[in-house]
């Protein structure tokens, strides 16, 4: 179910986002923390300590925030930030752990990679990793979430995969193991009962993360029609038969895309049948286990 009252709220032009993401999480029994970072304003949900068991990795679920001016951002990221609120309502409840931190960030509107929110927080996750823990050890499992409101089709993009494994051998370690999050997530989406499609995607919060050196991995929606209308073009080719590289979109993208970023990003195209879905999906990211695997380099 959509949470009217709160997406009305988060969408009008003035709305304070952090505070009313604050607002619908207190309402959901759960307290967050404020995290100013390089200038942007991140908000965490943390557990107590016994919702977290050593033996399995930390997952770090991400929605950002902000949206882009001109816009009322209810698809573009307001509808996974209500998502993302929810869940943290219902894992506040279980008594069993379940290693969840969820992050809404700042800044993956950007015009620079660099200066996205995820970027100095991936900066920040790597860092106190090597501290705590040395080079070997894995990072949180970070799962971004991105334009979840629309559609019934769960799709995990493959553009940071893509373009880490085109740069070559310096990349590969990293590309690795974004491939490894991708099969857990897509392991996760099947357990929901929602099996995934790989496509390139615009980039989210996971290209701050990859540059950071953290791995992390996007799931998006797209509604079926859009996807039945698509006709794909070559992997890595252009019809003039020059080469395009990795990630490279569509030359006409989904209509859901065209909606982003300006007056066509409103509350009206948001979908009742993706949020019962997202429930779901997001349950079962949830119930995920990754074991903790310190890695030998």
């Amino acid at each position: 179910m959509i949470p009217s009252l709160f997406l009305r709220a988060l969408t009008v032009p003035d709305a304070d986002r952090p505070a009313v993401l604050e607002a619908l999480l207190r309402d959901r029994g759960v307290a967050s923390a404020r995290i100013p970072l390089a200038g942007s304003l991140h908000l965490a949900v943390k557990f107590p300590d016994s919702s977290y068991n050593p033996r399995y990795r930390t997952k770090l679920l991400v929605a950002h925030h902000d949206r882009r001016p001109g816009s009322s951002g209810a698809l573009d990221n307001g509808a996974a930030c209500l998502q993302l609120a929810d869940l943290a309502g219902r894992l506040a409840l279980r008594e069993e752990p379940h290693n969840t931190v969820i992050l809404f960030t700042d800044s993956e509107e950007s015009s620079g990679a660099g200066d996205q929110g995820s970027f100095a927080v991936a900066r920040a996750l790597a860092g106190r990793v090597k501290a705590l823990a040395g080079e070997g050890e894995e990072p949180p499992a970070v799962f971004v979430f991105d334009v979840t409101g629309r559609g019934t089709v769960p799709i995990l993009s493959t553009t940071a995969r893509d373009l880490l494994a085109s740069r070559g051998p310096d990349c590969g370690d990293l590309a690795g193991r974004i491939g490894d999050l991708e099969s857990w997530a897509a392991r996760t989406l099947r357990r929901a009962g929602a099996a995934p499609l790989r496509l390139p995607v615009p980039w989210s919060d996971d290209l701050g993360f990859a540059l950071g050196g953290i791995p992390a991995v996007t799931v998006t929606l797209l509604p079926r029609s859009e996807l039945d209308a698509r006709s794909p073009a070559p992997r890595h080719g252009r019809p003039d038969g020059t080469q395009a590289p990795h990630g490279e979109f569509p030359a006409e993208p989904p209509a859901t895309w065209a909606l982003l970023h300006g007056p066509g990003d409103r509350p009206e195209i948001l979908e009742e049948e993706s949020f019962d879905l997202m429930a779901r999906i997001l349950d079962a990211f949830g119930d995920l286990r990754i074991p903790r695997v310190r890695r030998i380099r």
